[in-house]
């Protein structure tokens, strides 16, 4: 019984400690164990976007940057505790010295498709890391704000309109400063400022079809649409670029909207 005791109290203590302390980066795997594969059904690169988008500069598939103490990283993990008839995943967050300072809820799904219900309940059980962010001095006003790295330099252009489900990048930009017309092959879309960013509406439509979540470096976004998570900026002509790694090729593709007159 005093066994158990202690052990609860270090694991709150390390708790305490660090919600007390304000950590930027976090390290993602690049293959979590109850996978079979790298990336499988881009899990990992998922939970990297997600990190990002909860104010932490997610480390993935790159070195540690420079003059970072190892000990002002966290370490993710993605535990699978799916039943027979759905899907749970849980988070786990270890500092520097294997402890446990965040453990996600279980997120949910009942979806049959693996990529599907593993993306619904990851970003499920990433509902809950608001709360550990909120408790973190200095970090909870992030949430949002957080840029990512490009991994590739290979671009190709996509006009055909289709967004496949991808998870991509970051490129500096030139943003827009207010609400504009775009064109991507056929179709019409209207790009109207928010809160965060801008939210993308295809024309007839009152639907959104993508958001753009403006990133800390102040001139990228996080693009998120139905189909695909990837990132965003402005060329110097005021066209919107979206990009995404295409993971069946490894090659950075873009989708040019282009700004119309």
């Amino acid at each position: 019984m005093k066994k158990v005791f202690l052990i609860l109290f270090l694991s709150q203590m390390a708790v305490s400690q660090a919600q007390e302390m304000t950590y930027k980066y976090v390290k993602v795997p690049e293959k979590f164990e109850f996978l079979k594969e790298e990336n499988k059904f881009q899990v990992n690169a998922l939970t990297a976007f997600l990190f990002e988008k909860y104010g932490f500069e997610a480390i993935y598939k790159e070195k540690t940057p420079a003059g970072v103490d190892p000990c002002e990283i966290l370490h993710a993990n993605v535990e699978n505790k799916s039943g027979l008839f759905r899907t749970k995943l849980q988070v786990n967050l270890e500092d520097c010295n294997q402890r446990v300072v965040f453990t996600s809820e279980e997120g949910m799904s009942r979806e049959k498709d693996y990529k599907t219900s593993y993306h619904e309940a990851l970003r499920e059980a990433f509902q809950s890391l608001e709360n550990f962010t909120a408790e973190m001095p200095g970090h909870a006003q992030n949430i949002s704000e957080s840029s990512v790295t490009e991994e590739s330099s290979v671009q190709i252009k996509d006009t055909s309109g289709e967004e496949p489900q991808q998870v991509g990048i970051t490129i500096t930009s030139k943003e827009l400063s207010r609400d504009k017309t775009l064109r991507n092959g056929g179709q019409v879309y209207q790009l109207k400022q928010d809160s965060s960013g801008y939210s993308l509406f295809r024309e007839g439509e009152e639907e959104k079809f993508g958001s753009l979540i403006k990133s800390g470096s102040g001139s990228n976004y996080i693009y998120s649409s139905k189909n695909l998570q990837g990132s965003a900026f402005f060329d110097a002509a005021g066209n919107l670029i979206v990009e995404y790694v295409d993971v069946n090729t490894g090659q950075l593709v873009s989708v040019n909207y282009e700004l119309q007159d």
